[in-house]
């Protein structure tokens, strides 16, 4: 059985590499998030990408609260 994680970067085609720069992801805990990058790594092996932005909730809520 695949995991919630294994099924989105199985959804992730091999042309969207380009495209992951402009994403944001966010994820219920940051070990979640860490998790996802390293899966995204292991699926776009040998190809150079800039990775998208990955935040927990709590980081996501604190990046965009006014200060």
């Amino acid at each position: 059985m695949k995991s919630f994680l294994q099924h989105i970067i199985d959804d992730l085609a091999i042309e969207d590499a380009a495209k992951l720069r402009h994403q944001c992801f966010i994820f219920p805990s940051r070990r979640a998030g860490v998790y996802f990058n390293d899966l995204l790594q292991k699926k776009f092996t040998g190809q150079v990408f800039w990775a998208p932005e990955v935040f927990s909730i709590e980081e996501f809520i604190l990046h965009h609260a006014p200060a």
